[in-house]
């Protein structure tokens, strides 16, 4: 993945290596390493190991998500790096977050699960199955690598929230419905339909070209929260971000006394 960071300081790319049998040897599923130059010389400049740089990332997405519908109960699906972050950034941030979240993981059992978010300000329900995950919930995460979907559109309340982290894990017939009665909102549409392995490309694959696509929501761009619900949210993931956090974090260690190779 590459990109350029706003403004002229810094270029790069993020390359991740991912096996999902690590799971079995304890070990991340993937794993991410920033490289970061000086696009005057094209001549490295820092290093930067780091998987929870590409999970704050990601997590943030459902964060800004939350604070825009206000949801007091969430369901997460999904026990990896992505997830175990969400859950971790809300009990740490400032301000009023959720109420309860309920987090719903086929690898994990419940007292794993716990320990490894710790405590929280708000009430953590780790659920039997996914159904009772996603029942009555005001915004649904899901942060898995499912080549299916995940949950099924009629556990969903009408003006539910459905944020997309990871591959095809929402059902065609409710980004159908978040199409026609209410809004989908992308981070990158063409990096989206260009990966073509998310629900939204999926979808957006199977209509009729003659009709007429309906409009996607930027992310990043004019506020979106005011969009009838339910709402399909796509994240797949700017390189530029990636790039910009890599070299935040790359100040902050300069700061520290670091050299040019950060892990984190």
């Amino acid at each position: 993945m590459g990109g350029t960071a706003p403004g002229p300081e810094t270029a790069g790319f993020k390359a991740v290596g991912a096996n999902a049998l690590n799971r079995v040897r304890g070990l991340p599923r993937a794993c991410a390493l920033y490289v970061l130059y000086d696009p005057a010389t094209v001549r490295p400049t820092a290093l930067v190991r780091s998987t929870l740089l590409s999970s704050l990332r990601t997590a943030a997405y459902a964060c800004v998500v939350r604070d825009r519908c206000r949801a007091e109960v969430v369901g997460i699906l999904g026990s990896g790096d992505i997830a175990r972050t969400l859950a971790r950034l809300w009990a740490r941030l400032d301000g009023p977050g959720p109420r309860e979240v309920r987090l719903y993981s086929p690898h994990l059992r419940a007292d794993a699960l716990t320990t490894a978010i710790g405590p929280t300000p708000y009430r953590l329900v780790t659920a039997r199955c996914p159904e009772d995950a996603v029942q009555g919930a005001d915004l649904l995460v899901t942060a898995t690598t499912a080549a299916a979907p995940v949950f099924s559109g009629s556990w969903l309340d009408d003006d539910a929230v459905h944020v997309n982290l990871g591959g095809h894990q929402a059902p065609l017939a409710f980004v159908e419905r978040c199409a026609r009665s209410g809004a989908l909102i992308a981070d990158d549409l063409e990096g989206t339909l260009r990966r073509g392995v998310q629900s939204l490309a999926i979808w957006w694959a199977g209509q009729d070209p003659a009709r007429a696509r309906p409009a996607v929501h930027d992310f990043t761009g004019a506020p979106w929260d005011t969009r009838r619900r339910p709402w399909h949210v796509n994240c797949v993931g700017r390189p530029d971000l990636d790039v910009a956090l890599a070299r935040w974090a790359v100040a902050l260690a300069h700061e520290a006394g670091h050299g040019q190779v950060v892990t984190l």
